[in-house]
Formats: structure tokens, C-alpha cells, sequence
């Protein structure tokens, strides 16, 4: 680590700091030896912040803190049924809350660090890096050894450390700190927490003396799993030395293509190399050197040696002996998921492991996800073993979207799919990712991605990679920079399809090879060349596609099914559902029942009405399943859902029973008696919200009503069945309420704009955005320390989304803010997305990144410039701008006097008139 980042582990910490520290934790977490959870800190946050932020500025400033802190309980978790030996129970701590802030403020800092710290090689806990990366790479090397031929072997050890995190060497890990250049302060206060440590172990139920470890890392403080990845790096070190020297050499996956020679993830050790005793030698003797260092020893009896199948029985056998593991033709499980080699391993594998883990390794055979589906359609529909219930609904349907009239239950093989598309982005986006040059190379050579095809040799990851590229077509577009890379025409860079598929003429000769930079001038748009060969909205929507200023912008691939342009699972997801959604039911005919305010099983059934699936008995007559179709109660009338809930004299009773009733209750068809009813409020009772919820309650109890009389033989009178729908209904809403209350934990704001310090002046920016449209318009305005107009502007952005619009107003605002010669700003909007990427820096990946880049850019040319958020409610005055701009021609327009109907809201914001937020 450099001088200046260990420097910046030190500097003051911040309130923010804390606060994110202690509201990452699970509030109802179990409690420590003080009996107090992170919810006590949550809830009274306003009354504690200011004690917590001074024991943890105090505590980096000391290096130290009181002893009390770090007293905790250890709950011994068993391993497996019935533990008989210590060994096989996990010790788990239980920290004091107050201590797991300061923790997880220490780890906050270090995070961003280590991604430089520790080696691509190591993907434990760091941003960006997952498990998926090792396995991946895992599985690579062992389909490559097993292909290898000739005299030149390799082999791979999977290595077992024997409890690692409470066997890590104190005096070690102090050594690790300083020869990463942490600050003397913050390892003296790492090193009192981790050795100062007091353990109580809690024994059925008791709590025993405490006592004091001499050595290891305690599982359930934040810190340990970092400062483990950072003991384990040294190993890295160690063998890269060994690497260097040319005494360990890796194992080579393709010709030409990557070296592996380790990987970890936490203490799960994977090591490769050449088939050789003098090379086990090197290998044995590096781990032993780090153990005796470290004090991680290797557990031979459960580490194993894989050698690739052309290394011969015997020389196998004396490898193994050489160095104590024993020898294995399959590594069995690595971080959950096998190391397959075969399409049977894989089924078998999957039925007795958790699918999800697998299914975003590699695309699991069609069987296996209808097997899967099946065990979820049978606990679905209430089946086991013993008996079969009736599928009431297709298992298509009851995959769609809630919105769309299904259940949003995730189908195997369409879940499979979108997870091994993530895979599929990583190498079409060009990640580093160690895995992902590893295929390249293997794979691709001089091929692109989109082209290559699989040969009968290649893994069955590669397979199921290039089986998502339809799904990665549907969601790829490219995001303009300077239009050097992108093909004019048959590129998607605008909309959903290429610009050839939109053209009205026939494309001249010369203008077919065209890029996309051939269209821009000095960071604007240049479409003339265009204007007769494309429709008007297509050249709209180019139009208002940003370019960024700067000029420091590449073109660059991104995911557009996400609005924040990387790539999500839950997209992908819904691109392939895409297939099915376009003949299913709109929206807006199935929103309403997930909105109701009753149980999760009573909205099912209201689902089941909805689609006409409850098994009534015409229902039932129709499947065999009932002698009879008519009523159970009135056996002259077919039992339909509509006589069952309403038209029968025993419903009626009980509508009778339960409320006064309205004129239309008993004469409108059965949808609109339905939704009208239970999503409609009556007006004519003392109590206006209560009436959808004793409709609900009744027709649910009715129904309960009937299947008790059905199959148990039980008459409930009809005054009974109301009652007891009225004390549902009254429950119902009772524990809406109650959850509304918990969730709602806001408190009223007064709101006000407030004018910037003397000698800043403040630019408050918006967006406003036409739904029915999709227009959008910015503005802004900058006033002086007095509230006094200083300039504005207007812009008629065009086509584009909210939160572009948002980000153009901005644009706009620093770059009239500069011309001004502004040196002191306050930049102030009230969208609180916008603020937070722009106080981190962070650039998303789609059509936004443009404006981000020139936002940043802007900023730094001010001698200060500080960003803030506000509620809406103080930014009425940009608000008002921002809506100007609809009525303006496209572009900017600037307004270096108030327009007249603005001022009424700059007296307003002048005087500090304040509004209530709620």
C-alpha cells in the first residue's frame, strides 16, 4: 500500500461512516453478552450517533478502547446429526454491537484498498470477485489436464487447511499488516481487538467463565475474513517467489493461453503444476514454510492429488507417496459445486445439492430442470409423496410475471439460462477476470464471440456459455463515445434494431460503410446526411442521444435491459420471458391483486378466482372428480364461482349478515363483482376502508364454508360464517396498518430552499419527464448568498428518460455556471440517484456515462464545488424551469432575467417559506 492511502486509513471518520457501518447490519441479529442488537442502535440513531462516532474516533486515535467491548459469547454450531468430538462443532461468536461498528468501519476503509493488495488469483470477499470466477477456472484446468497427452503430465492439489481461522499465528499477523504498509495506529488497534479478545463459551443454555484464546481469527467479527485474505496472500507471494525463481512450474491451459499456479478463496487451496517429484518437492516444502510461519497446518488426510490421465499408475502412486495426499481420479466438491467432467456426474450432482449454486456454473440438461420444476409444481399445488393434488393452473402461466397474470415462480431451465448469461457478458464485455482470458484464449483465438461455434472437444462451461448469446443479442447495445467503432447501420446503438431496418430509401453507395462518428461534429449531432433516408422519430431519438464534451469518452458495450447499463440477472431473466409475455393478459388486469391487503394465501385464492381455477363442483364434474356439477347447498343450480360466492341463498344469508350491501351488488357480472368490490372503498359506512376487506374475508370464508360442508360434512350457519369474516376483515386491516406503521418510520420535515454561504452561489437543477410522451425537458437557475437571480436556463431534451433528463439539466447548469466564471458553487438537486453517483464518481455503464464523464469534468474546473441533495420541495424554483422546457424548441434556451412566472417562487424561497414533508 502507498504512503498516501495508508495515510488516508487515518484520517477523521465521519458520521456517514458510522451510520453505514451500523445500518448494514440485520437489525434482530442475535444479541451479544450486553443483550443489545444493532435494531436498539437503528431505532434510536439520533439520540446514540453522536457517543458511537466519538468511541470509534477515539478508538483510532488511541489504538485501544475499554476491555468490556471485546467480552463475547461463543455458540458451538454442530457440524452434522448428533456430534459426538469437539471438532465437530463450529464456534461462532457473538460480538457487542458497538465493537461490530468499529469493525465494520475498519473494513469499510480496507476494502477499496485490497482490491490492489491482493492478487486476482485470491476472490474471497472482494467487490467484483466471486466464486463463480475460481470455479469457472477450476473447472477449465482439470477438462484441460484431462485432455493432455504425451510424456509431460500435470497434476492439481486440493488442499484442506485444519482450522485455519483459529489456528492464524498472532506475531504472523501483525508481520502481514506492516508488510502491507498499514499505519502503525490502525494495526496497534487491529492487533488489541483481535488479541484482547474475552470468550465465554455458552453451554446448554449457560454461560461458562471466560477465558482468553492464545491464536486464530474469531468467525463473526467483520474483520476476520479480511484479515484472513491477507494472511493467505502472503502464500500467494510465497509461490510467485517460487514462480519467479523458476522452481514451481504452472500449469499451462491452452498454447499460448493462461498460467495457473493457485487459487484461493479464503481457505479453500487449489495448487497446479507439472507432473514431477522435484516439483511436489517445491510445492510441499513452500506450504510447510508458510505453515510454520502462519500455523496453518495442511490436513493430509483430507487434502487430495489429481494427475492428469496420462501419468501412469505407478509414477501416480509415488507422487502421492512422496507427499503424504492421497490420490483421487475426482476432486469431488470445490466451493459447492462438483468438478464435472460429464454430463452424468452433473445430473447427479444437482438432485442432492441446492440447483440455483450449479445452475450459474453451467446450463444443466433439460431433464434436470423439468425434474426440478416438477418438485416445485407439486409443492406449489400442496403434493408429496403420498398424494397427488390437481395442477390448477399451467406451469407456463403460473411462471409469468405477477403483472402478467402469473406467479413470478421462476422456471428451471429459463432461471439456468439467465445465470449462465452473466458468464456469457463477462467475456463479451472484455472483463479481466482471470477466468475469462483463461477461455479466451482456449477458445476463441482470433474468433470473436459472436461467431465462433463449440467443437466436440470443448468444455461443457464453454457449451453453455455460447448457448445465452441470443438472450445477450436481445439485451447488448452500444453506448456512443466518439462513434469511431460502431457501424452506422448495422450496429444497435439506437433503439431496439439496427438503423438498416428503419430506413425509408434505399441506403446510397458511399454512405453504407458509414460509422457512427461520421454523424458528429464538435460533440453535437450532424444528421443532414440522414434526414431523407431515416423516419423523423428514429432521428429524434438519435438526437437526444448525449455526446459527451469531453472528448475522453470510449465507445463501449452495455446492457440495456437494466437502466443502470450493467448487466443483472433479473433482466436477463425477463428478456427470455419476453417469448411468452406478448399473448398473456396487460398488466393492468392482475396488478390489483397483490395489492389487496390481506394474507399471501388469500390473495392465491383471489388469483385462482381471477382465472376461473377454483374447483368448484362443475369444475370438478368436468375432470372426473365429482359425481355432480350442481351446488352442494341448492342442488337445482350448477355450482359456478359466481353462485358459490354470491347467488346462492346461503351466500346471500350471509351477505345479509354482513353489511349493508350496495344497489349494484347483486346484478353485475362476475369479473366486475370481483375487482370492483375488493379494491373499491364504500362511501356509505362509518368505516370507508373497511368494506374490501370484510368482501375479501367473506367470500374466502365462504368458500371455506363450502369445503367443510363438501368434505367433512360440517353445516356452519350463515351468521357464524359472517362473524367470523368480520373479525378476519378487522385483522386484515389491523395488520396492515401495523406493517405500514413499522415501515413508515419517516418523520414530518419542514422543507425549505436555503441560500448558499457567502461567496458561493447555488445552482439548483431538475428534470421533468412527460410518461404518455416520453418527452423529457431540464432547467436550472443560480442565485446569489441574498436569493437574488443570477442566470438560468431551460432545455427541450426530447425523447429520453427521467433520469436522463435529470443528469442533462445538470450538464447544462455547470457548463452555464463556468461561463459565468462561477469558482465557488453549491450544485443542489433533488434527485438523490444523481447526487450519490455523482459524489462517488461513479460512472454507469449506459448512455448516462456520457454526462456523468462531462458532469465530473465540469466540477473540477471549479475552485470548490460542493453537491448536496434536496427534497422536491426545496428545488420549486428548478422544478419550474425544468417544466418551461417542454413548451421551448429543442436545445437550450437561457434566461438571464426570471420569467415572469417565477417570481411568486423566488419571493417564496427568499422569505424561507417552508413546507411540510410527509
Amino acid at each position: 500500500m502507498s504512503d498516501e492511502d495508508s495515510a488516508s486509513l487515518l484520517l477523521p471518520i465521519s458520521m456517514e461512516e458510522v451510520k453505514l457501518a451500523l445500518f448494514s447490519m440485520k437489525g434482530l441479529k442475535s444479541p451479544s453478552p450486553d443483550g443489545i442488537q444493532p435494531i436498539f442502535y437503528q431505532k434510536h440513531w439520533d439520540i446514540i450517533s453522536g457517543t458511537l462516532h466519538s468511541f470509534i474516533n477515539k478508538s483510532f486515535s488511541d489504538g485501544f478502547f475499554e476491555l468490556t467491548m471485546l467480552q463475547a459469547h461463543t455458540i458451538l454450531i454442530p457440524k452434522g446429526e448428533s456430534p459426538d468430538v469437539i471438532q465437530k462443532f463450529r464456534p461462532i461468536c457473538l460480538l457487542n454491537v458497538a465493537y461490530k461498528i468499529l469493525s465494520k468501519v475498519i473494513v469499510n476503509r480496507l476494502r477499496p484498498h485490497l482490491q490492489n493488495l491482493i492478487g486476482p488469483l485470491q476472490s474471497s470477499f472482494l467487490a467484483v470477485r466471486s466464486t463463480t470466477d475460481n470455479i469457472i477456472l477450476v473447472q477449465e484446468a482439470i477438462h484441460s489436464m484431462r485432455r493432455l497427452k504425451g510424456k509431460k503430465g500435470a497434476l492439481a492439489f486440493k488442499i484442506d487447511l485444519h482450522k485455519a481461522f483459529d489456528s492464524v499465528d498472532w506475531n504472523y499477523l501483525r508481520e502481514v499488516l506492516i508488510d502491507f504498509n498499514l499505519p502503525d495506529q490502525l494495526v496497534r488497534l487491529i492487533m488489541f481487538s483481535v488479541t484482547s479478545l474475552q470468550l465465554s463459551v455458552i453451554w446448554n443454555g449457560e454461560e461458562l467463565p471466560y477465558f482468553q484464546p492464545k491464536r486464530g481469527l474469531r468467525q463473526g467479527d467483520p474483520l476476520s475474513l479480511y484479515l484472513f485474505i491477507m494472511v493467505m496472500e502472503k502464500l500467494s507471494h510465497m509461490i510467485m517467489s517460487q514462480l519467479q525463481e523458476h522452481k514451481w512450474t504452472p500449469f499451462q491451459l491452452s498454447r499460448g493461453g493462461l498460467t495457473l499456479s493457485h487459487l484461493f478463496f479464503a481457505d479453500d487451496l487449489m495448487l497446479f503444476g507439472k507432473a514431477s517429484i522435484t516439483q511436489i518437492e517445491t510445492i510441499i516444502d513452500c506450504l510447510s514454510e508458510f505453515a510454520r510461519q502462519s500455523r496453518l497446518e495442511i490436513n493430509l488426510g483430507k487434502s487430495k492429488l489429481f494427475v492428469s490421465p496420462n501419468i501412469q499408475g505407478q509414477l501416480a502412486n509415488s507422487f502421492s507417496s512422496a507427499c503424504g495426499i492421497p490420490l483421487t481420479h475426482y476432486l469431488g466438491i470445490y466451493l459447492g459445486v462438483p468438478i464435472i467432467h460429464g454430463r452424468r456426474t452433473l445430473v447427479q450432482s444437482v438432485t442432492s445439492s441446492i440447483p440455483t449454486y450449479t445452475m450459474q456454473k453451467v446450463l444443466l440438461p433439460s431433464s434436470t430442470c423439468s425434474a426440478i420444476d416438477s418438485l416445485n409444481r407439486k409443492f406449489l399445488w400442496g403434493s408429496d409423496i403420498q398424494t397427488n393434488k390437481p395442477h390448477l393452473v399451467h406451469w407456463n402461466d403460473v411462471c409469468l410475471p405477477r403483472r402478467y397474470g402469473g406467479l413470478g415462480v421462476r422456471s428451471a431451465k429459463e432461471c439456468n439460462k439467465a445465470l449462465i448469461a452473466k458468464l456469457g457478458w463477462q467475456i463479451l464485455s472484455g472483463s479481466e477476470k482471470p477466468w475469462c482470458q483463461a477461455i479466451k484464449h482456449k477458445y476463441l483465438h482470433s474468433a470473436s464471440f459472436s461467431s465462433c461455434t463449440p467443437t466436440p472437444s470443448s468444455s461443457i462451461t464453454w457449451r453453455s456459455i455460447l448457448k445465452t448469446r441470443e438472450v445477450l443479442q436481445l439485451g447488448t447495445r452500444w453506448r456512443v463515445g466518439s462513434g469511431c467503432n460502431i457501424q452506422l447501420w448495422n450496429d444497435i446503438w439506437v433503439g431496439n434494431s439496427t438503423l438498416l431496418e428503419s430506413t425509408i430509401a434505399p441506403i446510397p453507395q458511399h454512405l453504407l460503410g458509414m460509422k457512427v462518428s461520421d454523424i458528429i461534429s464538435n460533440s453535437k449531432w450532424n444528421l443532414i446526411q440522414l434526414t431523407d433516408l431515416l423516419p423523423e422519430n428514429v432521428l429524434q431519438l438519435i438526437a437526444t442521444i448525449p455526446l459527451s464534451i469531453s472528448g475522453h469518452l470510449n465507445d463501449q458495450i452495455y446492457w440495456n435491459a437494466a437502466s443502470c447499463g450493467d448487466f443483472t440477472v433479473k433482466s436477463a431473466f425477463s428478456l427470455i420471458q419476453q417469448s411468452r409475455i406478448p399473448n398473456a393478459p396487460r398488466p393492468e388486469d392482475w396488478t390489483w391483486i397483490w395489492h389487496l391487503g390481506c394474507t399471501e394465501r388469500v390473495k392465491l385464492f383471489i388469483w385462482l378466482l381471477w382465472r376461473g381455477k377454483i374447483l368448484t363442483n362443475s369444475v370438478r364434474f368436468e375432470h372426473h372428480m365429482a359425481p355432480t356439477p350442481v351446488c352442494p347447498r341448492y342442488e337445482q343450480s350448477p355450482e359456478t364461482p359466481l353462485h358459490l360466492l354470491r347467488d346462492c341463498f346461503y351466500s346471500r344469508l350471509v351477505w345479509q349478515s354482513v353489511s349493508l350491501l350496495p344497489t349494484d351488488f347483486l346484478s353485475l357480472n362476475f369479473d366486475s363483482w370481483l375487482k370492483r368490490n375488493a379494491i373499491t372503498p364504500r362511501r356509505k359506512t362509518n368505516s370507508p376502508d373497511l368494506w374490501p376487506f370484510v368482501f375479501v374475508a367473506t367470500i374466502w370464508h365462504l368458500w371455506k364454508s363450502r369445503n367443510k360442508l363438501v368434505f367433512e360434512g360440517q353445516r356452519i350457519p350463515p351468521h357464524l360464517v359472517a362473524n367470523q369474516a368480520h373479525t378476519f376483515a378487522l385483522e386484515s386491516r389491523f395488520a396492515l396498518e401495523s406493517v405500514n406503521l413499522i415501515h413508515d418510520t419517516r418523520a414530518p420535515r419542514w422543507v425549505s430552499w436555503t441560500p448558499p454561504p457567502h461567496p458561493y452561489l447555488k445552482l439548483n437543477t431538475d428534470g421533468s419527464h412527460n410518461h404518455h410522451s416520453g418527452k423529457a425537458a431540464a432547467g436550472g437557475l443560480i442565485r446569489d448568498h441574498n436569493g437574488r437571480w443570477v442566470h438560468g436556463f431551460a432545455v427541450n431534451v426530447g425523447l429520453t428518460t427521467s433520469f436522463l433528463a435529470e443528469l442533462w439539466g445538470c450538464r447544462e447548469g455547470l457548463k452555464l455556471a463556468h461561463s459565468l466564471g462561477i469558482q465557488q458553487l453549491v450544485l443542489e438537486m433533488d434527485s438523490l440517484l444523481a447526487i450519490q453517483l455523482i459524489q462517488n464518481r461513479q460512472v454507469s455503464a449506459g448512455p448516462a456515462s456520457a454526462l456523468l464523464t462531462d458532469i465530473f469534468m465540469l466540477i473540477d474546473f471549479f475552485s470548490s464545488c460542493l453537491v448536496q441533495h434536496t427534497l422536491r420541495e426545496g428545488n420549486l424554483a428548478a422544478d419550474f424551469m425544468a417544466s418551461m422546457g417542454h413548451e421551448l424548441t429543442l436545445g437550450t434556451t437561457p434566461f438571464p432575467t426570471p420569467p415572469v412566472d417565477i417570481h411568486m417562487i423566488l419571493q417564496s424561497d427568499h422569505i424561507g417559506t417552508m413546507f411540510l414533508r410527509r
